[in-house]
């Protein structure tokens, strides 16, 4: 597998703030159901790790909810931008995990970014670059 940003495909969890591997350093593959390679070798995460996880969103929440509906929907619209900036790659990544096939040159994928008043929007020729 190739990626253009090979950084996308992280191989550690992220709990509050930090990439971590497992406690007790397990891990797992995950692999190509339709080939059988290993796409990756990730954390196998337990009960501790898992705890700690939601604690930790837990105690975000309430600065998530301090902030006002236009920061909140400022964040999700910079993560939506990343992810259309990255799409082809990403398209790569789940496709290789779920045995589906990926073109060469990933499908754009069928939403645009939103419209300046926040509202999301069907892609159309000019707008799924």
């Amino acid at each position: 597998m190739q990626l253009t940003d090979s950084a996308l495909l992280r191989t550690q969890a992220y709990i509050d703030g930090a990439w971590r591997d497992a406690a007790d350093g397990a891990r797992f593959d995950v692999n190509n159901p339709a080939d059988g390679r290993v796409v990756a070798s990730v954390p196998d995460m337990g009960r501790t790790e898992t705890r700690q996880a939601i604690e930790a969103a837990a105690a975000a929440l309430p600065a998530w909810r301090a902030r006002t509906a236009k920061e909140r929907a400022a964040v999700l619209r910079k993560w939506c931008e990343l992810m259309l900036a990255h799409q082809e790659d990403l398209a790569l990544l789940m496709s290789s995990s779920r045995a589906s096939r990926c073109p060469k040159r990933a499908a754009k994928w069928p939403m645009a970014p939103p419209s300046s008043n926040g509202s999301p929007r069907k892609a159309s020729a000019s707008t799924a670059t």
